[in-house]
């Protein structure tokens, strides 16, 4: 779904409900991966994280999806680029 993302199949995010800190490696080993190049940072932040049910809807209502890959890499190289399917 990350990759379908960045690709701009659509513009949704990936939601983890991290209960008791269960997903506490996977969403570090994310970020020290963004952090060393290895993941970009609009690609990070498809991925939204809550420790509630309540606190992960609040941040899905309000999220706005990144640019897509395709369009950031576009733009990099100075063309235009499309938006993300919704």
């Amino acid at each position: 779904m990350i990759t379908w993302q960045q690709l701009g199949y659509h513009a949704k995010p990936v939601g983890v409900l991290n209960v008791a800190g269960y997903f506490d490696l996977f969403l570090k080993f994310l970020d020290e991966s963004t952090a060393r190049g290895f993941i970009r940072r609009e690609a990070r932040a498809i991925v939204v994280v809550g420790d509630t049910p309540a606190e992960l809807l609040d941040k899905l209502e309000t999220y706005a999806p990144p640019r897509s890959l395709i369009e950031s890499l576009a733009k990099e190289n100075g063309g235009g680029g499309g938006d993300a399917k919704k």
